[in-house]
């Protein structure tokens, strides 16, 4: 028969060297949390981001009379496609990746080639002035529509 008394449990941190195993699992158990939220965060904004730029793509083409992801006959995939202008949206901290994909369409379809780009804050100013600069640098002839985030909202500018 035990001498412990019913209902309680003791430790005894000596047996363990100083530490607690229950204690030492409850920690890791918090740490796996933290990580588990912070992936979870990390996929929920990468997934929100990829919606936004969907939204605005669907809009610019639909009040434009455009075509959203055109295929191409070589499959290049258009983001929109109006009768005159072969055009990519993107966040402004992507416009570098923007300017390779649109020379691609404009040798795809002949056309004019454009670049929205989403201003998400006034931070991202820095890339747009990286943007004006190699577009007029290297004589790109791109068409460039600067849109701030917060005006795509509510609001029809587009």
């Amino acid at each position: 028969m035990s001498s412990w008394p019913r209902g309680e449990v003791v430790v005894c941190k000596t047996a363990y060297k100083g530490s607690n195993p229950f204690e030492d699992s409850i920690l890791r158990r918090k740490k796996v949390k933290k990580v588990l939220i912070f992936i979870i965060l990390l996929f929920t904004t990468t997934a929100y981001a990829a919606k936004d730029e969907g939204y605005y793509r669907d809009r610019f083409c639909s009040n434009h009379d455009g075509k959203t992801e055109y295929y191409t006959s070589d499959q290049t995939i258009i983001d929109c496609l109006t009768k005159d202008t072969a055009w990519v949206i993107t966040f402004a901290n992507k416009w570098d990746e923007a300017v390779g994909k649109v020379l691609n369409y404009g040798r795809a379809t002949n056309k004019k080639i454009g670049i929205i780009v989403v201003v998400e804050d006034i931070s991202d100013m820095q890339y747009i002035s990286k943007l004006i600069n190699t577009n007029t640098k290297y004589n790109l002839d791109i068409e460039l529509l600067i849109i701030p985030k917060k005006e795509w909202y509510g609001k029809n500018i587009i």
